[in-house]
Parts: structure tokens; sequence; C-alpha cells
């Protein structure tokens, strides 16, 4: 059974966008809702036995990447974790001790929360004071105003915002419900790592060119998330639970089942969000494999899959990448 295409995509730009889960998911200031009606659980329909499969067999969200003289590694990340996978698995921590340099979405910025909700707000509110009824027609605003009201997910969180940021803050929240936070997601914990070790920080992107890139969306694909997210016609906890087991067993054909095959449906969001960013951060990774340093490179794991993934495209262009 495949789940509605922009209910997952809405679920996946939490896993694919380091600073949502930073400037987003606010606990402090941001109401906790939990839908009080019944909703179907949706199976993710993947026939395979991980139990069969030895501990040797099990291979990590994790890359080596030789270069002509050093080492880039490729780390998998998912912004937001439960606690309790830690420790991580020592390939993880070999791979950050034998680096001289860390790599992120975002570099250091991204720990200034404040600076980082004031860039977000610059792209999530819509121009010249509208609200989120000017923004689409009366049916599909209607149609918000009954879903909201029926999740008990007040009107005060949606009507002055962007669709996508609507949409992406009631998801943080659900990932929030299902035992997910971003203070020990993967990114945040080796970036306190590194600079705990004095290790330089550098990013591959901006804040500005995070949240520009919701704001190039179209509003109809913009509403359609939200529509969609207010459904709420995936069960979460399924679907976290299948993530999870598919990141600590590295299984990417599982990964790559369950968050990439609805962009097919999406393809606007699928360019936007992964193809032209790997494009970018490919060329990014050129000199850097010339440099005498190694480098750990963490960027959500849905940047390793397909044939659009930075795996994939670095292979293409004759670099050996080893799975570990």
């Amino acid at each position: 059974m495949r789940i509605n295409s922009l209910t997952f995509i809405s679920f996946f730009i939490l896993l694919t966008v380091s600073a949502c889960d930073s400037a987003v998911i606010d606990t402090d200031n941001v109401q906790n809702t939990q839908s009080t009606s019944t909703k179907s659980v949706q199976e993710f329909d993947k026939p395979k036995d991980k139990n069969s499969a030895s501990t040797n067999e099990i291979k990590h969200t994790l890359w080596k990447v030789k270069g002509e003289t050093n080492t880039l590694y490729l780390l998998g990340s998912i912004h937001l974790m439960p606690p309790e996978l830690y420790p991580l698995p020592k390939p993880y921590n070999d791979a950050f001790e034998d680096a001289e340099k860390v790599v992120f979405e975002i570099d250091e910025s991204i720990q200034d929360q404040k600076f980082a909700q004031q860039t977000m707000l610059k792209y999530a509110k819509p121009s010249n004071g509208q609200s989120l009824s000017d923004l689409m027609d009366s049916d599909e605003y209607a149609e918000i105003r009954k879903l909201a009201k029926e999740n008990n997910v007040p009107m005060l969180m949606i009507d002055p915002f962007d669709p996508w940021f609507s949409s992406i803050t009631l998801i943080g929240l659900q990932y929030l419900n299902a035992g997910l936070s971003p203070e020990h997601g993967i990114d945040q914990h080796f970036m306190r790592k590194a600079q705990e070790a004095g290790k330089p920080i550098l990013g591959l992107e901006t804040l500005d060119d995070q949240f520009g890139m919701f704001d190039s969306v179209s509003m109809e694909v913009q509403t359609e998330m939200l529509l969609e997210t207010l459904k709420q016609e995936v069960d979460m906890q399924v679907f976290v639970d299948q993530m999870l087991e598919d990141w600590q067993t590295g299984d990417m054909e599982g990964l790559e089942a369950l968050l990439m095959d609805e962009f097919d449906e999406a393809p606007e969001l699928y360019d936007a969000m992964l193809v032209n960013r790997n494009l970018n951060w490919i060329q990014q990774f050129q000199p850097m494999l010339k440099d005498t340093d190694d480098y750990l490179v963490v960027v959500g794991a849905a940047h390793m899959l397909g044939k659009d993934g930075v795996v994939e495209l670095l292979q293409a262009q004759g670099y050996s990448v080893e799975q570990l």
C-alpha cells in the first residue's frame, strides 16, 4: 500500500533540510497538537527479513570516498532522532576521529536559534501583510479550516504563514510525539563533537539557501502539502520505526523504497529539495577530494539515495565509494 505522495513528502522535508529542525520546532513557543479523530494505519509493504542477516553483514549509513591523497566520509543523517540510538556504532565515531574537518548542510550559524528563526520568518510569512486566506481560493481555505478544527490545530498556527511553513511545523510536532527531537539529531551530535574537539566546521549552504528553496515552490504544491499534512493519513510511529530500522542497518534499498518512490508524483519538490542541491554539493566536494585533510560530510540521508544521490554522482565521476 503506497502512502499519499504529498503527505509523505511533508514528513520527508524534516529529514532532508537541517535548518528546519533547529528553527521550526520550538517547543517553548509552539503548542503541541494531537489529533483526536480516528485515522487508519498505513503499512509500508517492504518484504524483507532483517533477522536473517548476520552482524557482519550489517552496514551503516556511511560511505568512504577515496580522494587523490585523502578520504572524504559521507554520513547520511536523520536530523531528528530518539536519544536511545546513542551511543552510535563505532564506524561513525571512527570517521569523525579520522577527519580533520567536518562539513554540514549549514555551518555553525545554525546553532544560533534567534538568527535561524529570524531568517526562517523572512521566508515563512506572505508578503505585503497577507494571510493564508489571501493565498488560496475560498474552497481550499475552507477545507483547511475544517481539517484544522478536526485535528485541534489552532488557525493561529496556520493563518499568518505560507503553507510550506505550516506544513513542516505540524509535521515537526508529530515527530516530537513519536519520540524524535532535533537535539538528538545526527547533525547536532557531530556539530557538538566538532566544537568540543576544535575541528573546523564548514557549511554547504546558507540558511537563506535552505529557506529560499521553499519560497521558490509553487503555491499550488505548497497548498497540497498543507492539506495532506492536515489529513494525517500516515501513522507516524509506523513510518518512524521503519525509517530508523533501515538507517541503523544501512539498508539503502529499504530507505529508498520508503523515502523516494513518492517523488515520482512531485517532480517540482524532487528537483528543488534533492537534484539541484546534490549537483551543487558535488561541485563543492571536488576541492575537498584534492586536499590533504580528511573530511566528514554530514547531510540528510535521502541525499545518498538513488541515481541523483551524491553516492552515485561521485561514482559516475570515477571515485571509489565504499559503504562502511
